[in-house]
């Protein structure tokens, strides 16, 4: 029953740490928050999970570290004995344990890249899954990564010599420093900022933007990212998003831990899944280029065309939960399309009314309605697409094929749909669902948005910064040469004559039809994460960070700025002329306007209760 006492000791000593680390935590980010409102028990099934490492991750890594020392130690030995006498022994217990943090984070560096590549990635997505970071996040590793990253580190330093006493010593201090660092604090330790890691420093390790991508690896000492190219600490400002950003990582302890295995074999193709994020292009230096197919156009079978317009099966309604991973909204019908985190597809009415739908079996990642309102098409994490009635509600058919989470989707009035996913891959579906084109990018990572003209000729989409116009007919590919920076929306004419990509550096760049940027809109303070052109293709209607909607010329000019809509504005609609103008928030809290030919008039606002 030794073991059983060994469990129950793990266990008060972790709860012992949970509670002291809350109450600390709690005062500390309540006057020096990083992101005042992004606090850990804003969803509590995250909070459940991390609780579930909390206590079961202990227990795994000092498993791990006995077999890794008693393996390390036949490899390096055999069965002769040990010589203890050495020098590193003779160091008085400060200097070997300056010495041991060193090494392990030198050696905690290059398992930590190795973990952001191909290979390690699907493992180390867990411990960046959370998308409200914060200290309880700090013991959410899988166990495949704890053990071969953390238990090698403390291995690595035992077979060299060092004192047990050291690494005792190390434990706690190690452990309320990595609570730190991931806490939500507005720390960056001044003109320390280059020796120790900082909580904005770490921050930035975790969000979802592209610039904080494969970046800022060291756990504690920063030069090590400075050395080796990777250190990024932007002067003033903070990230805001946090997460994968491919939203295919289960929110529970189990699935968690399954995730990383489900990948092969005959599951996989029953069950698509994503294989990579972007950390892999970054990492390994592999540029975008253009959507260029890598083999001849593939003939697909009747079997694959069959399943691509079966209508999807009956699911009982779910209710949407928390904040919305995908919003559109139609200024016609003044509703507002949010899907959510549990696979759910709500369509929330004018007068407040909701219609919650199952509309995948993992997380909704994509929702886009088309310019005339009258379809709405989400992608969600199972791989798969679905049309659906905006009028009724009703599913219309299922998108089927792509190998990995749908993340991007965008449908044409005649009912044309583009669908971009997570492993790089653009798919053409025409009206009756039958699947016209596949282009391959050669990239593992994210198709961030899309946009499809008419009848489905022209097609744009962005992956990573770069952004590439697709004529889909001639199977011609034009890169958007001077799109730098990750393009959150992207906008298309119906005549497929312009185009408007929204990046995250705030730039909003018009597009002719022969790739060339024709105009630069410049005003929002922050990410522009929406954008809308009206069906004459002459002005743009956007919305970002700042929580204003602008209206412009396509030439570049400012011709109005719409106040008023608090939060963030992730969704843009407009009328045919521009003239009724609709914006929706993250959170569902959506805005109509009037924009006459004099002064702006508000038409109606609509904010539900959060």
């Amino acid at each position: 029953m030794d073991w059983l006492a060994h469990v129950g000791f793990v266990w008060l000593t972790s709860l012992g740490w949970i509670g002291g680390l809350a109450v600390v935590f709690l005062i500390l980010t309540r006057f020096t928050p990083c992101n005042p409102g992004q606090s850990w028990w804003a969803d509590p099934r995250a909070a459940v999970t991390d609780l579930v490492y909390w206590l079961v991750l202990p227990l795994i890594m000092q498993l791990g570290r006995v077999l890794l020392l008693v393996g390390g130690v036949l490899l390096l030995y055999g069965s002769a004995p040990v010589d203890t006498d050495w020098l590193v022994r003779r160091w008085p217990i400060w200097v070997q344990i300056l010495a041991v943090l060193l090494i392990q984070d030198v050696i905690l560096y290059w398992l930590h890249r190795l973990f952001h590549t191909r290979a390690g990635w699907r493992f180390h997505a867990v411990h960046h899954s959370p998308e409200v970071l914060d200290w309880t996040s700090t013991q959410r590793f899988h166990p495949v990564n704890a053990v071969l990253e953390f238990a090698v580190a403390d291995v690595v330093v035992l077979l060299m010599g060092f004192s047990p006493d050291a690494l005792v010593l190390i434990g706690p201090l190690n452990m309320a420093y990595s609570v730190m660092v991931h806490a939500n604090l507005n720390w960056t330790f001044g003109p320390l900022r280059y020796v120790l890691v900082s909580p904005v420093y770490h921050r930035w390790h975790h969000t979802a933007a592209e610039e904080g991508r494969d970046r800022n690896f060291a756990s504690t000492f920063p030069f090590l990212d400075l050395l080796f190219g990777t250190y990024h600490m932007p002067a003033g400002r903070r990230p805001e998003v946090y997460g994968t950003s491919d939203g295919s990582v289960p929110r529970g302890f189990v699935g968690q831990t399954v995730y990383p295995f489900r990948g092969a074999g005959a599951w996989a193709r029953r069950h698509p899944i994503v294989a990579t994020t972007g950390g892999l292009a970054a990492a390994s230096g592999v540029a975008f280029g253009v959507l260029k197919l890598s083999e001849p156009a593939p003939v697909y079978g009747a079997s694959e065309v069959t399943a691509a317009k079966t209508a999807p099966a009956e699911l009982p309604p779910l209710p949407a939960r928390g904040l919305a991973s995908a919003v559109a909204v139609s200024v016609r019908r003044s509703q507002v399309f949010l899907g959510g985190a549990d696979g759910s597809l709500t369509i929330r009415g004018a007068d407040g009314t909701e219609q919650a739908i199952a509309a995948h079996v993992q997380r909704a990642n994509a929702v886009a309605v088309s310019p005339d309102d009258a379809l709405i098409v989400t992608g969600g994490g199972d791989g798969t697409a679905r049309v659906w009635s905006a009028e009724t509600g009703q599913p219309l058919r299922a998108l089927r094929g792509h190998g990995a989470g749908v993340m991007s989707v965008a449908v044409a009035a005649d009912g044309w749909v583009v669908t971009g996913a997570a492993d790089g891959v653009v798919r053409v579906w025409d009206p009756a669902g039958d699947l016209v084109g596949v282009h391959r990018t050669g990239v593992p990572a994210p198709v961030h948005a899309v946009a499809v003209s008419a009848g489905g000729g022209r097609v744009v989409a962005t992956q990573l910064s770069m952004a590439c116009m697709w004529d889909v007919p001639a199977d011609k590919v034009t890169p958007l040469t001077g799109q730098t920076a990750l393009a959150y929306a992207v906008a298309l004419s119906p005549d497929g004559c312009t185009a408007v990509t929204a990046g995250y550096d705030g730039r909003v760049k018009v597009w002719d039809a022969g790739g060339r940027c024709t105009a630069e809109l410049l005003g929002h303070d922050g990410p522009v994460y929406a954008v809308a052109l009206t069906r004459d293709g002459r002005r743009v209607i956007t919305g970002g960070k700042d929580g204003t909607v602008r209206v412009w010329q396509t030439g570049g000019q400012l011709v109005r700025e719409l106040g008023g809509h608090t939060g963030l504005v992730f969704a843009v609609s407009a009328d045919d002329a521009g003239r009724r103008i609709s914006a929706a928030g993250k959170d569902g809290a959506t805005s109509v306007w009037q924009v006459p030919d004099g002064d702006v008039v508000p038409a109606s606002a609509n904010t539900p209760e959060r």
